[in-house]
């Protein structure tokens, strides 16, 4: 895993993204929206995982550029018990 950068919601994405990507990146957002007071303050981070792109948005959403170059977009509250943790590091706990 490579950290990429940060940027703040409704800011331009970075450059280097496919066009996939920063298509899923303007859905995703248009329905974090809804809640407009919170969403100002939200800030995705950009890290690249084995050379694709992970955007994750503030403790709600995902934007994932899978193996085959398609693109998905997942909301991290509804696949976690605990905002933050992830099922795929649970080999990391004892």
């Amino acid at each position: 895993m490579q950290l990429g950068t940060r940027w703040r919601f409704g800011e331009t994405p970075p450059g280097r993204l496919s066009a996939a990507v920063v298509s899923a990146l303007a859905v995703a957002e248009r329905d974090a929206a809804h809640n407009a007071t919170e969403a100002a303050g939200y800030v995705w981070t950009l890290t690249w995982l084995e050379g694709h792109a992970v955007c994750e948005l503030d403790e709600c959403t995902r934007v994932v550029q899978r193996a085959d170059g398609s693109v998905g977009i997942e909301s991290i509250t509804d696949q976690n018990d605990f905002v933050g943790e992830c099922p795929e590091d649970d080999w990391l706990i004892p």
